[in-house]
């Protein structure tokens, strides 16, 4: 009796987890064609472990080329990320911004996605800060000089503006 029942729950149980497997595979489509590939590698490969054959192993086939997609996706993020940060550390923020957008997954994800939000707004807060302490020394630098050649009124005018703090 108990083997019986065994029995009509496992062939109960076998269309449940062929429907599960096309429903995973239906999904799996859904995510290639939405160029979701490291979902469909997960989904593809989740289904060719379990059953080899499915699909006349197209699971399988699929999986091995999503798989590859994504190695090689992740080939090309690895070297965005390394440009990207020697782009910033160059202080090409724009270069620096441009590879770090392009990467869309991996695990460099998180680390460009910190990069575009606060490293490069900061350099380039930084750079404008620098930029406009330069614009100041050499102002004074212009007034003294004026200074130094008797022109007073250029000189005052100079100074005046350092001091004012204006451009």
């Amino acid at each position: 009796m108990k083997y019986r029942l065994t029995l009509l729950i496992l062939l109960l149980a076998l269309p449940a987890f062929a429907a599960q497997k096309d429903d995973d595979f239906r999904a799996a489509q859904a995510a290639a064609n939405a160029n979701k590939i490291e979902e469909a590698a997960r989904l593809f490969c989740a289904i060719a472990k379990a059953d080899p054959a499915f699909h006349n192993g197209e699971a399988a086939q699929d999986c091995k080329i999503y798989q590859d997609q994504v190695n090689r996706e992740n080939a090309r993020n690895e070297e965005r990320y390394t440009d990207g940060v020697n782009f910033f550390n160059q202080g090409l923020l724009d270069n620096a911004e441009q590879k770090f957008r392009a990467i869309h997954s991996g695990p460099h994800l998180a680390d460009a996605q910190n990069y575009l939000s606060s490293k490069i707004p900061a350099a380039k807060q930084q750079a404008v800060a620098q930029g406009a302490e330069s614009a100041m020394s050499a102002k004074f630098e212009q007034a003294k000089e004026a200074f130094n050649n008797n022109a007073f009124t250029s000189a005052k005018s100079g100074f005046s503006q350092v001091a004012s703090g204006s451009h």
